[in-house]
């Protein structure tokens, strides 16, 4: 709503954080209650992205996967801090240990990049349900032989399901096609 009215996108990831956090001090029973995000605001072929928690942002084309958003988990926080490596950053226990969340925010910036989507790329915007599962060989291999976002989705979710679906698993394709 708040993107609809013109408000920036760190902004509006602001309010809903805001929304959030009076759910929960109106109903006790919500007490803990947080949430991931991660949106992308397109001007034609440009984007802003912006996330918090451990939903990510890919931009992936047929050779390459490149994650765009950096978690906020305790297995990142080691990794960048240089006490664990990336590949035990992607089997610790901490990737379940978020460091902020929607309704738990404490971020002094909330971030956000800025980047311009080829026609020969997608972006994917997925939660911890899609890129906990697949591994982002997978994920890209799903790409590769694909001919359609809509083959790429049901690919991606049929292989989610058959690992037995772990977490709920949401995410969005997105490709720009030049104007004719």
């Amino acid at each position: 709503r708040h993107l609809r009215q013109g408000d920036s996108l760190v902004d509006s990831i602001a309010a809903a954080n805001e929304a959030v956090l009076s759910a929960v001090s109106k109903q006790p029973d919500l007490q803990g209650m947080a949430t991931t995000i991660v949106s992308s605001k397109f001007e034609g072929k440009n984007f802003e992205l912006s996330w918090v928690g451990d939903s990510r942002a890919y931009l992936i084309n047929n050779n390459s996967i490149q994650q765009l958003s950096s978690d906020h988990n305790y297995a990142n926080e080691l990794f960048l801090q240089g006490d664990i490596s990336k590949d035990e950053a992607a089997i610790h226990s901490g990737q379940h240990e978020l460091t902020q969340a929607l309704g738990q925010l404490s971020l002094d910036e909330i971030p956000i990049l800025n980047g311009t989507l080829s026609s020969e790329a997608i972006l994917l915007l997925c939660t911890d349900g899609l890129s906990g599962v697949l591994s982002d060989k997978k994920i890209l291999n799903t790409f590769k032989g694909s001919s359609s976002l809509e083959e790429i989705s049901r690919s991606l979710l049929s292989q989610v399901l058959e690992a037995g679906a772990p977490d709920n698993v949401t995410f969005t394709l997105v490709a720009w096609k030049e104007p004719a």
